[in-house]
C-alpha cells in the first residue's frame, strides 16, 4: 500500500468521502509548499475535473485547500494550517452531536456525563 494509500484512509476515517480524501492525500504530497492544476490533479487522482472542482470547493471553503488564479487556470495546493483546520471541523461536529445526544437523552446522570465528557475534551483542546 502506497503512502498516498494510507493517507487516503485516515482521511475517510476522519469523515471525507473517497474522491475528497484521495485530492486532500494527494495535495498531501505533491502540493503542500507549491500549487498543482487542475490537469494535473486530474491526472494524479483519476478523477474528472467536474469532480474535482466540486470537491475542491468544498475543501477550499473549509479552509483546508487554497486556491489562485494563473492567467486562465486556477491552481490549488494544501493550506499549511489545512490538515489542522480539518481536525477543528471534524471535532466541532463531534461536539454538536455529543451535545444533542446529551440533550435528547432522559438518563440525567448519563446525560451529565456527556456534558462533562464535552467539556474536559473542550478544556484538552484549548490546551493545544
Amino acid at each position: 500500500m502506497s503512502n498516498v494509500s494510507r493517507l487516503v484512509e485516515i482521511y475517510i476515517d476522519f469523515g471525507l468521502a473517497r474522491s475528497t480524501a484521495l485530492i486532500l492525500a494527494v495535495l498531501t504530497f505533491y502540493a503542500i509548499n507549491k500549487y498543482v492544476s487542475m490537469k494535473d490533479l486530474a491526472r494524479l487522482t483519476g478523477l474528472s475535473k467536474s469532480s474535482l472542482s466540486i470537491r475542491l470547493r468544498d475543501l477550499v471553503n473549509m479552509g483546508i485547500v487554497e486556491s489562485r488564479r494563473w492567467g486562465k487556470s486556477k491552481l490549488y495546493r494544501l493550506r499549511r494550517d489545512g490538515i489542522t483546520n480539518l481536525l477543528k471541523n471534524r471535532i466541532m461536529e463531534f461536539f454538536k452531536r455529543v451535545e444533542m445526544l446529551a440533550d435528547s437523552l432522559n438518563d440525567v446522570v448519563l446525560r451529565n456525563d456527556l456534558k462533562r465528557f464535552d467539556l474536559n475534551i473542550k478544556e484538552l483542546l484549548d490546551k493545544v
